[in-house]
C-alpha cells in the first residue's frame, strides 16, 4: 500500500522473538483492518528463526510496516523502542501469536474520541487453542472503577494484545519497566491508571491464541504471580508516597524479588 499519511493516528506495535510459527496470521490481521491510517511497528528482538524473513516479505507488500531489528534484549526493552519510534498519538498492541478482528482499530479509535480522560482502552477477547478451533469469549469490566480494582487485586484484565493506549501517558510514566520479566503490561497499566482513566469495550476485538510456548503457561505461571504481586505492592507504596522499591538499587530490587517469590511461590517440601 502506497502514499500513506506520514502522520498516522495509530501506531500498531508488535515485538517478536522467534515467532515464525504464528507471525503471518498476526500480521495479516493487522493489515486487514477497516481503519487504514496507521503505521505498523514491528520490533524484532534478535530472532534466530525465520521471523525476519517473514517480516521482510510483508514489508515489500505494505509500506505501513516499519521494521526495527534489535539485539535480544527482552520484551519490555523492545516495546519501549517501539513506543519511542511511534508517530501515532495512540499505541495499539498486538502479540505475534494473536489476531486482531478486522474492526478492532476502528472500534477503539472511535471509542476514545471525545473521551479526553481515557488513557487506556482494552476489549473483551476470544481465547482459543493453537488451531483456533476451540474458542471461548472472555469479558471484562467496562468502567475505570472496576478495571482499577481488577488491576489492584491481580484479577484478570483485558489482554495485552487488546491494549490501545495513549503514547504520551505511557511515556509520562517511563513506559514498560525492563526489570519485569513478566506482567510488564500490568505494571504499566497500574502506573498509567494514576494519570488517567481506563476503559474496556464490551466486544471481543482480539483472539488470544494459547499454546505451549505462551509465557503465561507452564513453569512461568508462579513467577508471573510473583511479578503481579510486585507490581501491586509497588503501586500501593507509591500511593502512600514512599519510594517505589522497583526504582531502587539492584540490591533492593533483588531483595524485593526474593520476598515476592517466597510469598507467592513457596517451595514444596519433599516427602522421603
Amino acid at each position: 500500500m502506497d502514499n500513506m499519511n506520514k502522520n498516522p493516528d495509530i501506531s500498531v506495535l508488535m515485538a517478536c522473538f522467534n515467532a515464525s510459527e504464528w507471525l503471518e496470521d498476526a500480521i495479516i490481521s493487522v493489515l486487514s483492518q477497516t481503519f487504514i491510517n496507521f503505521e505498523f511497528i514491528i520490533v524484532d528482538d534478535g530472532s534466530t528463526d525465520n521471523t525476519l524473513k517473514i517480516i521482510d516479505k510483508f514489508c515489500n507488500i505494505d509500506n505501513r510496516i516499519i521494521l526495527i531489528a534489535n539485539k535480544h534484549s527482552g520484551l519490555a526493552f523492545s516495546l519501549n523502542i517501539g513506543i519511542k519510534a511511534a508517530k501515532g498519538k495512540w499505541i495499539a498492541r498486538i502479540d505475534a501469536d494473536d489476531i486482531c478482528k478486522p474492526n478492532r482499530l476502528e472500534r477503539q479509535f472511535n471509542f476514545v474520541k471525545n473521551r479526553d480522560k481515557v488513557v487506556f482502552v482494552g476489549s473483551n477477547c476470544i481465547e482459543a487453542n493453537e488451531n483456533l478451533d476451540h474458542q471461548v469469549t472472555t469479558r471484562y469490566p467496562k468502567s475505570d472503577k472496576f478495571l482499577a480494582r481488577y488491576l489492584q487485586t491481580a484479577r484478570k484484565f483485558p489482554p495485552h494484545s487488546s491494549a490501545f493506549f495513549l503514547k504520551s501517558s505511557a511515556l509520562c510514566v517511563d513506559g514498560y519497566r525492563s526489570r519485569f520479566d513478566l506482567v510488564q503490561d500490568r505494571d504499566l497499566w497500574l502506573r498509567m491508571s494514576e494519570v488517567g482513566e481506563m476503559s474496556c469495550i464490551d466486544e471481543a476485538l482480539v483472539i488470544i491464541r494459547h499454546h505451549n510456548d505462551n509465557m503465561s503457561n507452564g513453569p512461568s505461571y508462579m513467577p508471573q504471580r510473583a511479578f503481579s504481586y510486585m507490581a501491586m505492592v509497588s503501586y500501593f507504596i507509591r500511593k502512600m508516597r514512599f519510594i517505589d522499591p522497583l526504582e531502587g538499587s539492584e540490591l533492593d530490587f533483588i531483595e524485593f524479588i526474593i520476598v515476592s517469590a517466597t510469598t507467592f511461590c513457596p517451595i514444596k517440601s519433599s516427602n522421603f
